[in-house]
């Protein structure tokens, strides 16, 4: 019953071993990985066993994870939720900052004398775009990290003969055994995957062209003082307006730092589709559906409360 399923299957992914090796790989697999129904499989576990270059999946890197049984036809990419992420707080401290702003001028136009009360509502709104922001600038540095990291591991999987063990150890974020930092693999992860045609210079702020130098001049900075804040540090206590630009700084060079570094990998290449082709329109609209979407579900949640609150009291 099954065969005309299974070798319509192998047509369109032939195996690159013999099936009985490919079979109890997955069976070992199950066992090795009880999630593999809630998380999916390994694009680099099929990569390594069959030709799935007929798949869509095919061009997400090898590090995604293709699900299967109940989720099957879905894919999920670190990278790509972080950029979503970002995105969301992005359009939540866009919000926030509306928020205060509408406020604050109800409340002068409605001449209330009371200062604390005006306090006690404003003080909450201000805290919320803090964090918003805040926590915007964290997301977007950690989708840049991210990203670096999958192109590297993306390339050593599909083109290990091109790396020699110097290279093969820094695609792996190490040299000589000690990590390496964020300025050395965006301009040295470059070089290798183009085969030395990257001039892309990071490392020497002298050099640093933009988008570069706002990353490594700024937005880093406020990164990890936000991360372990220490006295001396760039300072995080700032006003409301201050935190959403830096927000809205990091959405913008975050990105921009993204596609300038795929380019200096793959010059002939397009942007990669399944992160939107790091288009900002069309990511910034996507975070905005998205709250808006969580917006409408708390209302209807508060509605459906409130319509069984009614009910009880009637009963």
């Amino acid at each position: 019953m099954l065969a005309p399923v299974v070798d319509q299957f192998l047509e369109k992914a032939p195996p690159k071993v013999p099936w009985q090796e490919l079979a109890s790989d997955f069976s070992l697999l199950c066992k090795q990985d009880k999630q593999i129904y809630s998380f999916g499989i390994s694009h680099e576990w099929l990569y390594q066993r069959l030709d799935c270059s007929s798949y869509r999946f095919s061009g997400l890197p090898l590090h995604a994870r293709i699900g299967i049984g109940p989720h099957a036809g879905r894919a999920s990419v670190e990278d790509c939720f972080l950029l979503d992420d970002s995105f969301f707080l992005l359009a939540s401290a866009e919000a926030a900052h509306e928020e205060m702003h509408l406020f604050a001028k109800e409340f002068k136009a409605s001449r209330r004398e009371n200062r604390h009360a005006t306090h006690e509502v404003l003080t909450p709104l201000n805290q919320t775009l803090a964090p918003y922001s805040r926590m915007c600038v964290v997301s977007f540095m950690a989708f840049v990290e991210a990203f670096v990291n999958s192109v590297a591991h993306d390339f050593m999987g599909r083109s290990p003969a091109a790396l020699n063990s110097a290279d093969a150890e820094l695609m792996t974020g190490f040299k000589k055994g000690r990590f390496i930092s964020i300025d050395f693999k965006l301009e040295k992860y470059p070089r290798i995957i183009s085969g030395g045609q990257s001039t892309l210079t990071v490392r020497d702020p002298s050099q640093r062209i933009e988008p570069f130098a706002s990353l490594m001049e700024r937005l880093k900075h406020q990164r990890d003082s936000a991360m372990h804040y220490a006295p001396g540090k760039e300072p995080i206590w700032r006003k409301p307006d201050e935190w959403l630009e830096a927000a809205r700084e990091s959405s913008r060079t975050c990105l921009e730092v993204a596609r300038y570094f795929w380019k200096a990998c793959y010059p002939t290449r397009e942007y990669p589709e399944y992160i939107v082709k790091l288009n900002y329109d069309s990511l910034r609209d996507a975070g905005e559906r998205r709250l808006e979407k969580v917006d409408a579900a708390k209302a209807t949640f508060q509605r459906a409360k409130e319509d069984g609150s009614e009910k009880g009291k009637q009963s």
